[in-house]
């Protein structure tokens, strides 16, 4: 991953659903490719958002296996950790969704970050393809790292 947080233009980034899942549940190391961005949030480098809908997304499998420890876990991660903000859908959003749909997947989480000004996206290699300017996007790919 290359994202520059020392010199680039941005230091507030969104991530994508997989970003945080694959973080969370630490899979193969590939925690270890993400850390450093929640070490720079966590330190006040970085601002690192997420829409709420990767919030509902990253509790779907816990919800679904009844696994308490998972959804406590989850839910003190995104209420305490240092620099996350949840971003919220609004009809603003919802309309730039529907335009970004219109030619790529992964609309909504371009769109939240087009509206919040200066913000990068880090997202999966796949989640990339399409625009997603003004904003600067960063690949992560869980099978490559």
């Amino acid at each position: 991953m290359a994202l520059d947080l020392t010199g680039g233009t941005s230091h507030s980034v969104l991530l994508d659903t997989n970003a945080v899942i694959y973080f969370l549940a630490n899979f193969d190391g590939d925690a270890a490719v993400l850390q450093p961005l929640f070490q720079a949030a966590a330190s006040g480098q970085l601002a690192l958002m997420i829409s709420v809908v990767t919030e509902a997304e990253v509790r779907v499998r816990p919800e679904a296996t009844g696994d308490q420890a998972a959804l406590v876990a989850t839910h003190g991660f995104f209420r305490r950790f240092p620099g996350l903000t949840v971003l919220p859908v609004d009809r603003a959003v919802a309309r730039r969704t529907a335009q970004i749909r219109a030619e790529q997947r992964d609309a909504l989480i371009v769109a939240t970050a087009q509206l919040a000004p200066g913000v990068a996206i880090v997202g999966s290699e796949l989640a990339g393809r399409g625009k997603t300017e003004p904003c600067e996007f960063t690949a992560w790919d869980p099978l490559v790292g």
